[in-house]
């Protein structure tokens, strides 16, 4: 089987990289393509739905982020109907914050800083802040199934994508640091070296805590996936 393909804007943080994360955790040859801001103007009617991410294995594509998360990480997908839906419910509300942000990135350097201004003062502190409380109503620890879930790898994504938006304040980056404590090391291509990096962090208890045979295996779909 062809290895798979995720194509997704160049930078780390935001909707790619989850499953950036997963492959890279999991031990899966991938092709990383990074499509610069400057030629997405030509290659996005070439996409499903004028968007990324998009995923291709073996010839076919899926796009929508959340549906590449569920896809890659079955095993991270709650089996549990309501904690299957608390765990929608925490990347639902993370993606109302993203189509916020992401509008911003080709803004002129005056409209970008009312933008972002606006951001900092209305609409991310209220996503953050009911994000956090999800957080705390289900443990403290966890958004749902009281473990792991692609939940908590796409809240961590939140907090790249802020930076790379240069959305500022103190309350933004107090919201970013409860909800986004994930990091990639995707630069090292190493899994090990990528894990290591990952877990080494005080404010990564989280993932250190999950079973180490989560992250071996990734809960990667299998069959579906080239190991």
């Amino acid at each position: 089987m062809n290895k798979p393909k995720l194509t997704y804007f160049d930078f780390d943080g935001g909707r790619g990289e989850v499953p950036r994360i997963a492959f890279t955790l999991g031990g899966v040859d991938f092709e990383d393509d990074r499509v610069p801001f400057l030629v997405w103007a030509e290659r996005k009617p070439a996409t499903p739905f004028a968007a990324l991410p998009v995923l291709e294995i073996g010839g076919q594509t899926v796009a929508q982020s959340n549906t590449i998360n569920r896809y890659v990480l079955t095993g991270l997908c709650p089996t549990d109907p309501w904690q299957a839906a608390l765990c929608d419910e925490a990347m639902d509300a993370v993606e109302d914050i993203a189509v916020k942000i992401a509008p911003t990135f080709d803004m002129a350097a005056p409209e970008k800083r009312t933008a972002h201004a606006a951001l900092a003062k209305g609409p991310i502190p209220f996503f953050l802040s009911g994000l956090a409380a999800r957080l705390k109503a289900n443990g403290g620890r966890f958004f749902a199934d009281d473990r792991l879930t692609v939940a908590d790898l796409k809240s961590s994504a939140l907090g790249q994508a802020s930076e790379v938006g240069r959305i500022g304040s103190r309350t933004v980056r107090s919201g970013r640091s409860r909800c986004a404590s994930t990091r990639s090391a995707l630069r090292a291509r190493d899994p090990r070296t990528a894990r290591a990096r990952l877990l080494r962090r005080p404010h990564d208890r989280k993932l250190r805590e999950s079973s180490d045979a989560s992250f071996r295996s990734m809960s990667l779909r299998r069959g579906a996936l080239p190991r």
